[in-house]
């Protein structure tokens, strides 16, 4: 088991171009401290229902996914190169999804 966790932190077989969308992918990352400062106002409600620390939560854990994503796409990519495509691509869709709903309301 500690053999496949290894190798999913070596990127010599991973294409060039496979890494740059992955980091451009991963760029939110460098906002989290950002977010993580804007989220704790939550808490400032005075009425406060309980889901303040779920959302808090949840606000937060954007970085972990990112991460995650990338480490799930580099395994796969080594298995199938279409579907670690399409698993890395994932949150740029969603991201031009979101952009696109969030424009239009």
């Amino acid at each position: 088991m500690s053999r496949s966790l290894k190798s999913l932190f070596v990127i010599y077989d991973i294409p060039d171009w496979f890494l740059i969308i992955c980091i451009l992918i991963s760029l939110p990352i460098l906002a989290c401290p950002l977010v993580f400062y804007f989220s704790l106002f939550i808490f400032d409600s005075p009425k406060s229902g309980g889901l303040e620390f779920l959302y808090f939560l949840l606000i937060n854990s954007y970085s972990i996914v990112l991460i995650a994503n990338a480490l799930l796409s580099f395994h796969f990519y080594r298995k199938s190169k279409v579907i670690g495509t399409v698993i890395l691509l994932f949150p740029l869709l969603l991201y031009l999804l979101f952009g696109y709903y969030f424009m239009n309301i």
